[in-house]
């Protein structure tokens, strides 16, 4: 059984460092609370650097075996639940916090996924200055759902291994390939020599998602819910594609445009691009 170490001090250098992972502040790792995500971090493979529990989560049968069924190459912390509290990242923590280095995600893992073919769609969901963590943690878990080949965010989009992002995404962004904060032109340039269509998603697209065959390789741009894509951007894209909705609303929200668009991509994976 694992050795636990306990800590008694809010000035403690583990605690102190956790504290700077959580605010961002450690580049190279991830702050992942919560049974459930760090449950899915250790089924991922993603590598724990060290974890902190609460003296009262070790009345948890579910955290207790969880920690258990790990193996011993990194520490576990024992602290106060008042020490906790002042670590942990929700205002109702579950009792565990696991920092860990971040997954070795980028452009050669998308490049790997799209020559793959064991189902994985020609797709590579592209996220254009997204801020709300929350939302992009969303797309992310959508995007899993749906089977993309990765997720792309752009320069000055929200980090997608937040605390807030990592939530959304509970726990995809641990299995999908993602290569974050690409400058824009970057973007485009890959995406033409990996012969992607650009499609830009548009309230006021020419094209309906439904008239769409998905199964031609794209980079899928979705812009921000306040400001979309800047026209310079949409012009630049081979096709711009909406989803047709009643008069009088103006948008939708991100993840649900992202679910609708990247379902009827994997509806026509599975049984071909016939839309009558």
């Amino acid at each position: 059984m694992k050795d636990y170490q306990k800590i008694s001090s809010r000035e403690n250098q583990h605690v102190k460092f956790a504290r700077r992972v959580r605010e961002g502040k450690e580049r190279d790792e991830m702050f992942i609370e919560g049974t459930r995500l760090v449950e899915e971090a250790v089924a991922a493979g993603v590598r724990i650097k060290s974890i902190f529990v609460s003296e009262k989560a070790l009345e948890n049968e579910r955290i207790v075996s969880l920690l258990s069924a790990i193996d011993d190459s990194f520490a576990v912390f024992v602290l106060a639940t008042k020490i906790f509290d002042s670590i942990a990242e929700t205002p109702s923590p579950q009792g565990i916090i696991a920092v860990s280095e971040r997954p070795e995600t980028g452009r050669e893992s998308i490049e790997s996924a799209l020559k793959s073919e064991n189902g994985v769609l020609k797709i590579v969901v592209g996220l254009y200055s997204i801020g709300n963590p929350s939302n992009l943690g969303a797309i992310i878990r959508t995007a899993e759902a749906a089977g993309v080949a990765g997720v792309v965010t752009t320069k000055g989009s929200a980090d997608p291994f937040t605390p807030a992002a990592l939530r959304g995404s509970m726990g995809s962004a641990f299995r999908v390939p993602i290569w974050p904060g690409v400058p824009i032109d970057e973007l485009v340039r890959w995406s033409r020599s990996s012969e992607l269509h650009i499609a830009a998603t548009d309230i006021r697209g020419s094209s309906s998602y439904l008239k769409i065959d998905w199964r031609i390789p794209r980079l899928l741009l979705f812009g921000s819910e306040a400001h979309g894509i800047p026209g310079g951007l949409s012009e630049t894209a081979d096709e711009r594609i909406g989803i047709p909705m009643q008069n009088g609303v103006e948008s939708m929200n991100l993840a649900v445009s992202a679910g609708i668009m990247l379902f009827e991509a994997r509806r026509q994976a599975i049984v071909g691009a016939d839309r009558t």
